[in-house]
This record gives structure tokens, C-alpha cells and sequence, in this order.
């Protein structure tokens, strides 16, 4: 059974021929009233306490658990985006390389061209050259003819070092 201050207080013995003296027994019951009182008082207020601290540390484990769940969240998260930038740059590495690849083969193709043309104006113009040293050297022949004999003998040299000259280039 569980005591009341009040209870203590409101107590009431029945009297007797021989009991103990009725002021110190008072005396006494008023001294352990007030320990009773305070002890009562102090152990109501450390359970108010241990209730409060004890709603306190759910809150806080309630806290901790949200707290987990947002870190590995927060975790998978950073590993998803790491995962997803990660396969990103491979991808836009390879399309670099496949760009650059055909870029490079674009101007190899492009180098291709350049030198089959060069080689081309080579080729007309050393057979634009042949062509017009024969027409000069033609010309010459018939200017020679129409020439007096004089100058043939002459002629016939400086035909034959044009002769050499054309057949070197």
C-alpha cells in the first residue's frame, strides 16, 4: 500500500492506558511526515523527469533513424550521380574519339584531294610547257626555213640544246 504525505498526516491512533507518550510520538510522526514529504515529492518529480527524458530519447532515436535513412540516402544518391557522371564522360569521350576519328578522316581524305589536284596542275603543266616548247621549237624550224642558208648551220645547234632542254624536264 502506498502512502500519501496526506494520508500520514491525517492518521489517527486509537488510545491506550499504557502507550507511548502522545507528544513524541506527534513529534515524531511530524518529522517523518516532512522526510516522507520530501522523498514523495522528489520521487514524483525524478519520474515527471525519467518521463520527460524518456519521450526526450524517443525523439532522439526517432531523429537518429531519419537521420540514417537520410544519410544512406544521401549516400546512394552521390554513388547513383557518381555512376551516371562517370558513364557520361566515357560517353562523351567516345563520341570525342569518334568525332575526332572522322574529323581525321575527313582530312586525310581532304589531303588525299589537295595532292591528286597539285598532282594534276603538275602534270597539265608540264604538258602545257612540252606543248608550247614544241610549238615554239615548231615555229622555229619554220622560221628557219624561210631563213637564207647562212644562219642554218647556227640554227641547227640551238635546235639541238632545246631539244635537251625539253627532254630534262
Amino acid at each position: 500500500m502506498v502512502l500519501t504525505p496526506v494520508e500520514l498526516e491525517s492518521k489517527e491512533f486509537s488510545r491506550a492506558m499504557r502507550g507511548y507518550n502522545s507528544e513524541e510520538v506527534d513529534k515524531f510522526l511530524k518529522n517523518v511526515l516532512k522526510e516522507y514529504e520530501a522523498l514523495y515529492r522528489e520521487n514524483k518529480e525524478l519520474k515527471d523527469a525519467y518521463s520527460r527524458a524518456m519521450q526526450e530519447l524517443e525523439k532522439y532515436k526517432n531523429l537518429e533513424n531519419t537521420i540514417t535513412k537520410t544519410l544512406v540516402t544521401a549516400q546512394k544518391a552521390a554513388e547513383d550521380a557518381r555512376k551516371n557522371a562517370q558513364k557520361e564522360a566515357e560517353l562523351i569521350i567516345r563520341e570525342a574519339r569518334l568525332k575526332g576519328d572522322e574529323l581525321m578522316a575527313e582530312a586525310e581524305e581532304e589531303i588525299q584531294k589537295k595532292r591528286a589536284d597539285y598532282e594534276d596542275v603538275v602534270k597539265k603543266h608540264q604538258v602545257a610547257f612540252t606543248e608550247l616548247k614544241l610549238f615554239l621549237l615548231s615555229h622555229l624550224q619554220l622560221l628557219e626555213k624561210n631563213e637564207p642558208d647562212s644562219s642554218e648551220e647556227d640554227s641547227t645547234g640551238e635546235e639541238e640544246e632545246i631539244m635537251e632542254s625539253s627532254e630534262e624536264v
